[in-house]
């Protein structure tokens, strides 16, 4: 699951904040995602709040104004589309964006699709990548996740999943590489919100996340490929 300064969630001495709050676990692995950057995959706590009828467009987190198009930024919203064309052609792309900021002594690289459907309800996919990672761990589920939560072995890494399908929330994938650095994570979200979709809030919710989970599996495969 998650990120490691960036938006909600924190594996600093256990685990990372789960549906609205996570249950911290001491482990002595080390910090695989910080509250700055892991959203919860959940279904409730994203809609507190005023949120905008229709989806506008937000800074990514961390960014705080310094983001620009970049090449590799540019390549990962290639791969995503590619992706969800193959996986999911009743939906509409209704906007896209792409950016790379700084973050810590790192770069981080996002690309984000905001989709609609016929019905006129919005969803989100979106891939980030930190170059030269900047969390780090054991890839395992974090406590407080349940039936939620799974590990996949892949080619090239282990995949954790957060699966909040069901409850209309979030899929997310935390991707481990073998040295446990986590440099990317996918979101493929029922609810539009700037920690999952990176750069838009609001819009009604979607009755599910345009990928399903072995969708954005194959997507943190492939982006992980092409590092």
């Amino acid at each position: 699951m998650g990120q490691e300064a960036d938006a909600m969630g924190s594996r600093v001495c256990a685990g990372v904040v789960g549906l609205v709050l996570l249950m911290a676990g001491c482990s002595s692995a080390p910090p695989a995602v910080s509250p700055e950057t892991l959203p919860t995959p959940t279904s409730v706590s994203a809609e507190t709040g005023e949120r905008p009828a229709v989806p506008q467009r937000v800074d990514p987190p961390l960014a705080q104004g310094r983001s620009a198009s970049s090449v590799q930024s540019r390549d990962l919203e290639a791969l995503l589309r590619s992706v969800l064309r193959e996986a999911n052609s009743e939906v509409e792309i209704a906007d896209s964006a792409n950016a790379t900021w700084p973050v810590k002594e790192s770069k981080r690289s996002g690309a984000g699709l905001l989709v609609r459907d016929q019905e006129g309800r919005y969803g989100a996919v979106s891939v980030e990548v930190t170059e030269p990672a900047i969390s780090a761990g054991n890839a395992e589920c974090d406590r407080g996740h349940g039936a939620h939560c799974q590990v996949r072995r892949m080619q090239g890494g282990t995949a954790v999943v957060y699966d909040y399908a069901k409850d209309g929330g979030t899929i997310r994938v935390e991707w481990f590489r073998p040295d446990k650095s986590v440099p990317i994570f996918v979101y493929s979200s029922a609810l539009v919100t700037r920690d999952e979709s990176l750069f838009w809030n609001g819009g009604s919710r979607s009755p599910q996340p345009p990928l399903t989970t072995n969708q954005a599996l194959d997507l943190a495969e492939k982006t992980n490929a092409q590092r």
